[in-house]
């Protein structure tokens, strides 16, 4: 995702005349989340401990509306300082349940076949490392890191997982990797709204080794020597003698997605269900496998109860020409 930094924000708007008021705010923000260590130490609700998760929660929503009041009053003091007191419970992203990297690296491994621990695998926003974490429990073992944020690249590189970690701008540039040359892509937690636009899922395509059509057997039967044969789907087509059966390679070729159902992605999930499916009617890819989740992570929306659904997508790369 695109790093959200003050001096960024600041270029963004054009707003340089107003930077110091800017960066005052910000420092706001960042001292009242300090401050909870130290006058709310011993007050769980304000670190999500597990047993008092509804109270934690109430504090986040009650603390949203108290921001949108105050900021409707033009007391845009008391909405920093808020801010930066509910930002605290948030950041315990533990005991908020957060599936996906988990849910994402078993879809992985009960569809590769290869030897996973020879593998090359993309990361694709990959944040601290989370994914790659799960991943190598699966026995995967070689990782590229990409993400938008120089600070969470350095913490993902210090985990000693990632071979490589490289700096792009989803969306606004193209992933800096070489097309063709991933058995493994994912990318966890990023397709949302406001996010990375939908459009990213054709370079994510394009990064991973396209799966290569195995003939499995033909009528009237193939040559003698022709077998064992692997030919690609167009070669395949030009056996205008035979009838082939063939699928595509279970070996890597594989781009992993997931994405948020719930009201406030609602729109952006279409859109990106939209385009997984025109791409594979482009035969770019084939999907694998869709996993709905009903307990994706633990609601803290102001109008969601319990937990929030997510979604797995799983496809195979085909070895047409993108």
């Amino acid at each position: 995702p695109r790093p959200l930094t003050a001096s960024g924000v600041i270029r963004a708007c054009d707003a340089a005349e107003s930077s110091k008021s800017f960066l005052r705010a910000i420092k706001v923000i960042q001292t009242n989340n300090k401050w909870v260590d130290i006058r709310r130490l011993f007050n769980p609700n304000f670190h999500f401990d597990d047993e008092t998760f509804e109270e934690g929660r109430a504090i986040i929503t009650d603390g949203l509306r108290i921001i949108k009041d105050s900021n409707k009053l033009g007391n845009f003091e008391a909405a920093r300082e808020k801010l930066g007191e509910i930002t605290h419970p948030l950041q315990d992203v533990a005991i908020l349940d957060y599936r996906a990297p988990g849910l994402a690296a078993k879809s992985v491994s009960s569809s590769f076949t290869g030897d996973p621990g020879a593998a090359l695998v993309l990361d694709v926003a990959c944040g601290t490392g989370l994914v790659a974490r799960q991943m190598k429990q699966h026995g995967f073992g070689h990782f590229v890191g990409v993400d938008g944020s120089k600070g969470m690249l350095e913490l993902a590189k210090n985990t000693g997982l990632y071979e490589d970690v490289r700096q792009c701008m989803l969306g606004d540039e193209e992933l800096p990797v070489q097309w063709g040359s991933f058995d493994v892509v994912l990318i966890v937690g990023a397709l949302l709204v406001g996010h990375v636009p939908v459009g990213v899922t054709k370079e994510l395509c394009k990064a991973t080794k396209p799966g290569e059509a195995s003939v499995l057997g033909s009528s009237p039967p193939l040559p003698a020597h022709s077998k064992p044969s692997t030919l690609s789907k167009s070669e395949a087509c030009l056996k205008k003698n035979w009838t082939l059966y063939y699928n595509l390679s279970p070996l890597g070729g594989l781009v992993c997605m997931t994405t948020r159902k719930c009201p406030d992605n609602a729109q952006y999930s279409a859109s990106l269900e939209q385009q997984l499916k025109l791409m594979e009617e482009e035969g770019l890819w084939s999907c694998v496998n869709v996993t709905h989740v009903e307990e994706w992570q633990r609601a803290v929306w102001e109008h969601d109860e319990g937990y929030a659904r997510g979604c797995v997508y799983l496809y195979r790369v085909s070895d047409v020409d993108q």
